[in-house]
């Protein structure tokens, strides 16, 4: 039986400590406020922001790697820990993390898959439950959306949204919504100048 109680104060949102993800998969650091557009509209597409808030498990093994920016020595740590633990489901959110923060997509979406597989075997009675499975669905739609699959994404905060509506997975679907929109605008600009 799992006896590790997790709670979402040890959940945390990257905006807080890590570095945010940036539509372009810009992984540099930035405080920004999130999915906000700028007060002056110009017809440029660059000044509405869209960065993800990425979650992962507060105390975690490869956890302060992660968050030191040492992705590969926090999967050496993850790597190392039995995939039937204890710790099945902070290890495949570090997996997640780390592998999104690289740009290894493929990987981190089988490992946020994998979290969320583990965070439900344990059922609606585990601490948080909800909460967590919400948090893993919203790391697999920001994955999905560097894939380039919208869908996918928009389905995973739907989901996420589903479990439970917090500031994490709310910021991340109007991050996927203004990220689209800069899409759309480059895409229409670059026509118009054609």
């Amino acid at each position: 039986m799992f006896t590790k109680k997790l709670t979402h104060k040890k959940i945390l949102a990257s905006t807080f400590i890590a570095a945010s993800i940036g539509a372009f998969a810009n992984l540099t650091a930035s405080f920004a406020s999130f999915a906000s557009l700028n007060e002056t509209p110009t017809p440029s597409y660059s000044n509405l922001s869209s960065a993800f808030k990425i979650a992962i498990v507060r105390h975690a093994p490869g956890t302060a790697d992660i968050l030191d920016g040492n992705y590969n020595e926090s999967l050496t740590s993850l790597n190392s820990i039995s995939k039937n633990s204890d710790e099945a489901f902070e290890k495949a959110m570090g997996i997640c993390v780390a592998n999104l923060k690289m740009g290894a997509y493929e990987i981190a979406e089988k490992a946020c898959s994998a979290a969320i597989i583990h965070i439900e075997a344990k059922g609606d009675n585990y601490n948080d439950t909800r909460y967590l499975k919400s948090i893993a669905y919203s790391n697999r739609g920001i994955v999905n959306h560097f894939i380039g699959s919208k869908a996918d994404a928009f389905a995973d905060f739907n989901t996420a949204l589903s479990f439970d509506a917090n500031d994490v997975v709310m910021d991340n679907l109007k991050a996927l919504n203004i990220a689209i929109l800069k899409e759309e605008l480059k895409s229409s600009t670059t026509a118009m100048n054609h």
